[in-house]
């Protein structure tokens, strides 16, 4: 029996940012949880990502300008 061969690839957090942005910018959820939940769901099948990972990507993206929040609502770009 064959196992087909696995390859893993680390990722750094900013690499997992670039990865998810495309994703959770399509969903274009209203709230922090909703964008955290967006984040976990793009590495479903791929890695298990953990909430402190989730909170660091988050705060990457925010960071990025990719949305910003305010009082509690995410707000997208045009």
């Amino acid at each position: 029996m064959n196992d087909p061969e696995t390859i893993m690839v680390k990722m750094t957090i900013l690499d997992c940012a670039e990865y998810c942005r495309p994703k959770v910018a399509k969903l274009r959820p209203g709230k922090k949880s909703g964008v955290i939940n967006g984040i976990k769901n793009a590495f479903n099948f791929k890695a298990e990502i953990t909430d402190a990972t989730a909170e660091k990507i988050y705060g990457l993206l925010l960071n990025r300008k990719v949305f910003s929040e305010e009082n509690g609502k995410i707000i997208w770009p045009a």
